[in-house]
C-alpha cells in the first residue's frame, strides 16, 4: 500500500477558492493517516507560498497542515 501522497497544482488561480479546497483537504486527510504528503505550487499556485495569500484565499485544510507539526517550507530558498 503507498505511504505517500504527491499533489502537483500548476496554475490554480489562488484568488479562486473552488480551485484550491480539494487538493489541500485531500492532503489534510492523508496527514491524518499518516502519509507522507508532498503539495508542491507551480506557476500561479506558487502565490500560496506567500505568507499571508493562503489566509486570505481562505483555503480548507491550509490551516490543518500547516499547524500540524510536520516539516513545511519553500524549498532552498525558503526565508524564515
Amino acid at each position: 500500500m503507498p505511504d505517500k501522497l504527491m499533489i502537483v497544482m500548476v496554475n490554480t488561480d489562488p484568488s479562486d477558492p473552488a480551485e484550491l479546497g480539494a487538493p489541500f483537504f485531500q492532503a489534510t486527510v492523508a496527514a491524518a493517516m499518516e502519509y507522507e504528503v508532498e503539495v508542491i505550487l507551480t506557476g500561479r499556485a506558487g502565490e500560496l507560498a506567500i505568507r499571508g495569500v493562503a489566509e486570505l484565499a481562505g483555503i480548507l485544510g491550509f490551516e490543518s497542515l500547516r499547524d500540524s507539526g510536520h516539516p513545511v517550507g519553500c524549498g532552498p530558498t525558503h526565508q524564515a
